[in-house]
């Protein structure tokens, strides 16, 4: 709750290192909190060399859902056209 006070606008659930369950507790909390949802590999080229652009370690799957979800979120704060 401190973080979208502080103008924190979504959580991203889906992460190279989230299990399953991690992922599932991260999206009932931004549900929960009227937070958007979003995700990311980890990728950072030659810092991280075994995580790969998009897929991190081979599991991460975020839904293209997301993404339409995120547009539309800054859609309705006037942030998107």
């Amino acid at each position: 709750r401190r973080y979208k006070e502080a103008g924190v606008d979504s959580i991203e659930a889906y992460y190279t290192d989230h299990s399953p369950i991690r992922t599932r507790e991260y999206l009932a909390l931004a549900e929960r909190l009227g937070m958007g949802v979003c995700g990311g590999s980890d990728f950072h080229r030659s810092v991280k060399p075994g995580i790969r652009l998009g897929v991190g370690k081979g599991k991460l799957q975020v839904p293209y859902a997301v993404l339409e979800a995120l547009k539309e979120r800054r859609r309705a704060q006037g942030l998107w056209t």
